[in-house]
């Protein structure tokens, strides 16, 4: 509704869709091995893609990694009137 303060899922949602629209523009399909270890920030989130490795593969050497994962985790809170990021 208009004027209300919109809930954490909706903040989320719109931080995944800028995250994942804005770096399909700039880097294509493939945008996840181009931005691996780059720190971005939105209005709740922060993103900072890393691979992730199955326990089998670290034990061989292999350099094949199971997916990518975000490392940050951002904790926010309503202060003031607004948004506030705890550090």
């Amino acid at each position: 509704m208009f004027g209300e303060i919109p809930s954490p899922d909706a903040l989320k949602g719109y931080d995944m869709m800028m995250f994942v629209g804005s770096n399909l523009v700039q880097h294509g399909n493939f945008f996840q091995s181009a931005v691996e270890g780059e720190l971005q920030t939105y209005t709740q989130s922060e993103f900072e893609l890393q691979k992730t490795y199955q326990e089998e593969n670290l034990d061989i050497g292999t350099d094949a990694f199971d997916y990518y994962e975000n490392k940050r985790i951002a904790i926010i809170q309503f202060m003031n009137h607004g948004f506030e990021r705890i550090d």
